[in-house]
């Protein structure tokens, strides 16, 4: 995340903890009667694509987790569309295609064989020139891509 998007962030998670200190709104909502941690607000803020995306990312560095591990990811890994809207706040992660990618690297390769673009194909030969390349020259072009909106607002950055 990028500077402006952690201010929205904090924004928005600042009038939610401002909302506990109106008891009337707290029975409204919730049978909490303290906020959640930033993290978990966030983490229910997002969507179901950009969860799953870290679901699997810590998955993965488990590789065998134990149930009460597997739980922990799950709960705080849920989304709550209501609680999102309620707050204002959305967010979005999502995996770059090859093709953003290749165009974030300035990578047309292609383009003085077909140039309409009509022509050209993704097969497997092209996909693994255009991987090679891109690993080669940009090792650390993003991957993702991260929306964040609040009150209107909306910034994007990759990761």
């Amino acid at each position: 995340m990028n500077k402006e998007q952690q201010e929205l962030l904090d924004e928005a998670y600042e009038n939610y903890c401002k909302s506990f200190e109106n008891q009337t709104l707290i029975e409204q909502y919730s049978f909490d009667t303290d906020p959640m941690t930033q993290f978990m607000f966030i983490n229910k803020c997002k969507t179901e694509d950009a969860l799953s995306l870290k679901w699997r990312e810590e998955y993965r560095n488990l590789q065998y987790g134990s149930k009460e591990e597997i739980e922990h990811l799950s709960k705080h890994y849920t989304p709550d569309t209501e609680f999102s809207e309620r707050w204002g706040l959305k967010i979005e992660e999502r995996e770059l295609s090859l093709e953003e990618r290749c165009s974030l690297a300035n990578f047309a390769p292609f383009d003085d064989r077909f140039p309409d673009g009509d022509d050209f194909k993704w097969d497997e030969h092209t996909i693994n020139i255009a991987e090679d390349w891109l690993k080669q020259r940009h090792p650390n072009l993003p991957t993702k891509l991260i929306t964040v909106t609040y009150n209107n607002k909306t910034i994007e950055s990759y990761e």
